[in-house]
């Protein structure tokens, strides 16, 4: 058993960023005291949860969400000291896997709030573009229908730092609301409704 509540916290957090999955459960189970596994640690602004989605740890964000060794379950909206909580960490990192765990598994209870905002990028879509993480793009824009506000359609059609004009995406975007309107108007049930994929820009 660990005898310093602070160490047992860090050591947590350490594990989770490196992907110990059996270490991680040994400290659950063994730590002597009541752990929040929402506090932000002494060596780091973040918490295991967020720890495990920055590096890619699906196992991990997946038992810490759901584990019953678990009496407090981690806040999946829980954020670092700069706003980013576990969604936009596997966003910027290009975590497919962790994005589509925390937006649509049936494991958990609450989802990642779809449309968190963000000082720098916005939205998790500007930030996933920003860093070339297209299977993300295209989830988000075909899989979750994220609606794209008028401060996303500048960015993409230039309005960016680098003066950039996303077409391929705003064609994505154009072709997925052309689908909607044809589900709204026709029996959409012999469509074949092919996701587009590859986007190079």
């Amino acid at each position: 058993m660990y005898d310093n509540n602070a160490n047992t916290t860090n050591s947590l957090l350490i594990s989770s960023l490196y992907g110990q999955l059996e270490t991680v459960k040994h400290i659950i189970n063994n730590a002597n005291f009541e752990l929040d596994i929402n506090n932000q640690t002494d060596i780091s602004l973040m918490n295991p949860l967020i720890a495990a989605a920055q590096n890619g740890h699906l196992d991990i964000v997946r038992y810490l969400l759901t584990s019953s060794d678990l009496k407090n379950k981690p806040n999946i909206n829980s954020k670092d000291i700069d706003g980013w909580d576990s969604l936009i960490y596997a966003c910027r990192y290009g975590h497919l896997e962790i994005v589509k765990y925390l937006l649509t598994s049936p494991d958990i209870k609450e989802h990642s709030n779809l449309y968190i905002q963000h000082k720098k990028y916005h939205n998790i879509l500007i930030l996933s573009t920003h860093f070339k993480h297209y299977n993300i793009v295209d989830f988000l824009i075909i899989d979750m229908k994220m609606k794209i506000d008028d401060k996303t359609f500048a960015w993409l059609n230039g309005k960016n730092k680098n003066k950039i004009v996303y077409e391929d995406i705003l064609k994505l975007i154009q072709y997925r609301d052309l689908y909607q309107k044809l589900d709204n108007s026709i029996d959409s049930e012999n469509i074949n409704k092919k996701k587009i994929t590859g986007i190079k820009i």
